[in-house]
């Protein structure tokens, strides 16, 4: 073994031993896997230490599983002829895929042939206790994480593909319209009804006034809750939540409560207004009411990030504001989306609708390696896009017919490109694109 070699092994070792010392010192909610504490002293783990340690925590678990799995997975097997036996590990660490994919399964379960039998586990952290809860007593049969090892034991033996699901089989999109098929919300508790409606109340919010949910995503969730990942490759999604500030201003001059909502966000709202609420800072905010207040919002506000897909479950208007990429738009949701702007760096020019579709990444490094600069939207486009579509879901407010021109060729042009068919089977009858954005991209971004 070369000297590297030996010293990262030495260093696993002395890490394990030192990891056993401490679970044994601390309370078991203590997530020692990325941060100990010693003495009061935080302490961090090197992220190759911890991949070594999960891994090997996951094979000696999985190992120890065989002398029950195997059979399991053979029995089930065996009675195939008379029964199909499904197995799905739910994605449950990120709130994004976790409430899309429930939502999926349960519409799945309405289409399923009546001798399949589905039985889902959660894999990986809980982001949000209140929707494993509810998940817990929806129609789907999720079962405690032992049956993590039956599945993988069933991919491991040849024969498995029939009794294993993938937590989405359309990348948490609801290309296939589930949700306007079935009804695939989760009923909340009258309990839980009435400690959210409560809470409102200490605010000043009177029962049947309106509010909004508003959710700007920045760097501070993930650099705090997943910092052993470099996440600056999606800094393209981030934004100021202070351009936002005139337009949920204007909404509380309508009689709108409006509610700034986040895990962990990095600025503070700076405002008057008794009607903006920056729940994001909240010492009282908890996991129910963050599934609660989206649930039962009059819309929602949303840069695309996580928990606005509530608003597809619970059939809620949504403005997706600042968003990219562009490719995927939510288009199978009652949806108003307002794209940032695209600038190809040498000539200035706004990149063209077909040029932006051609033009789709998933890292800010690739906008940049690539000659075009992610500009956010302004203040002004901001706000005006919130005033169109709060007076549009109040039907305060028609479409000229150039407006409805200008939306029609939008959508003739994106349905056209053939990355359309894969991301877009189905568009909402009340899908559309800002227009006063539409208005601000130039003449050439429909050519």
């Amino acid at each position: 073994m070369k000297r590297g070699a030996h010293y990262h092994l030495a260093t696993y070792l002395a890490w394990g031993v030192y990891v056993r010392a401490i679970e044994l010192s601390n309370p078991p909610e203590l997530d020692h896997y990325t941060r100990l504490c010693v003495r009061g002293y935080p302490i961090k783990a090197p992220p190759c230490l911890i991949r070594i340690e999960t891994d090997l925590r996951y094979r000696y678990r999985l190992a120890a599983s065989a002398i029950w799995a195997i059979p399991s997975a053979l029995l089930i097997r065996l009675i195939r002829p008379l029964m199909i036996i499904r197995i799905c590990g739910i994605q449950s660490d990120r709130i994004g895929h976790f409430v899309s994919d429930i939502s999926e399964q349960i519409g799945r379960e309405e289409i399923k042939s009546p001798r399949t039998f589905n039985f889902y586990f959660l894999k990986g952290p809980i982001s949000n206790t209140q929707w494993e809860l509810m998940a817990r007593r929806s129609s789907l049969k999720v079962l405690g994480n032992w049956l993590r090892y039956l599945d993988d034991w069933s991919r491991i033996i040849p024969g498995g593909g029939l009794h294993t699901i993938n937590s989405s089989l359309t990348g948490s999109r609801d290309i296939e319209g589930l949700l306007q098929r079935f009804d695939c919300s989760i009923p909340f508790l009258p309990s839980e009804d009435a400690s959210c409606e409560d809470w409102l109340k200490s605010k000043g919010w009177r029962k049947g006034e309106p509010f909004v949910v508003i959710l700007v995503r920045d760097s501070a969730y993930l650099n705090q809750n997943h910092s052993n990942y470099d996440w600056s490759y999606h800094s393209y999604r981030d934004s100021d939540i202070k351009t936002y500030i005139p337009a949920i201003e204007w909404l509380a001059s309508q009689g709108v409560w409006v509610l700034r909502m986040g895990k962990s966000m990095a600025n503070r709202i700076q405002t008057k207004s008794h009607r903006i609420i920056d729940y994001a800072f909240e010492s009282k905010k908890s996991d129910l009411l963050d599934i609660w207040l989206f649930a039962n919002s009059s819309a929602i506000i949303s840069t695309a990030s996580g928990l606005d897909y509530l608003g597809g479950i619970y059939r809620k208007p949504i403005l997706f504001v600042n968003a990219l990429p562009l490719l995927d738009i939510a288009s199978f949701f009652d949806m108003t989306w307002v794209s940032k702007k695209l600038v190809w760096k040498n000539s200035r020019e706004v990149l063209t609708l077909s040029d932006t579709i051609q033009n789709t990444y998933y890292s800010s490094r690739d906008y940049e390696s690539n000659g075009i600069e992610v500009e956010d939207l302004s203040t002004e486009v901001i706000a005006q896009s919130v005033m169109e579509f709060w007076q549009k879901i109040n039907k305060i407010q028609k479409d000229s017919a150039e407006d409805i021109e200008a939306q029609r060729q939008f959508w003739a042009i994106f349905s056209e490109n053939p990355k359309f068919i894969g991301m877009h089977k189905t568009v909402h009858k009340n899908a559309r694109v800002g227009t006063f954005w539409l208005s601000t991209m130039g003449q050439k971004y429909l050519r």
